[in-house]
C-alpha cells in the first residue's frame, strides 16, 4: 500500500507540474507550436469548453493527462487566473490520481482492461447526467 501511495503522490506532482507548464505555454504564446503540429482543433475544443464551463471543465477533462494538457494550455491562452488554475488543477488531479491509484491497487492488471472505450462512454454519460441535475436545480433556485 505504501508503494501505491508513493506512486500516486509522484504521479500527481508530475502531472500538476506538466499542467502548469502547459498553462504557461498557452499564456505566453508558445502554443503556436502545437498548432503547427496539427492540434488546432483539440485546442479550440478545449477553449470552447473552458469558455462555456469555466474551470469546472477541468474536472472531467483531467481524467486523462492528454486531455488535461490541452485544457491547461487553453486555460493559459484564455488567461484564467493562475492561482485559481493552480489550486483547481492540484485538487482535481489529486482526486483523479487517487481514483486511478485505488482502482489499480484493488484490481491490479484487471484495471487496465476496464479502461477502454466503454469506460469512456460511461464517464461521459455520468458527467452529462450530473451536469443535467445541477442545471435543473440551479434553474429551480432562480
Amino acid at each position: 500500500l505504501s508503494r501505491t501511495v508513493g506512486v500516486v503522490a509522484v504521479a500527481t506532482l508530475g502531472i500538476v507540474i506538466a499542467y502548469l507548464l502547459n498553462y504557461f505555454v498557452g499564456k505566453h504564446g508558445w502554443y503556436r507550436l502545437f498548432l503547427a503540429l496539427g492540434l488546432e482543433e483539440p485546442i479550440e475544443n478545449a477553449k470552447t469548453r473552458l469558455t462555456k464551463y469555466g474551470l469546472s471543465a477541468m474536472a472531467i477533462g483531467y481524467w486523462h493527462p492528454n486531455f488535461g494538457a490541452l485544457i491547461a494550455t487553453a486555460a493559459g491562452i484564455l488567461r484564467f487566473p493562475f492561482r485559481r488554475f493552480f489550486w483547481y488543477s492540484l485538487a482535481i488531479v489529486t482526486v483523479w490520481d487517487i481514483f486511478w491509484g485505488t482502482l489499480a491497487y484493488f484490481l491490479g492488471e484487471t484495471a487496465l482492461s476496464l479502461v477502454g472505450i466503454r469506460f469512456i462512454f460511461i464517464v461521459i454519460g455520468v458527467w452529462i447526467v450530473l451536469k443535467t441535475i445541477v442545471k435543473h436545480y440551479r434553474n429551480k433556485a432562480i
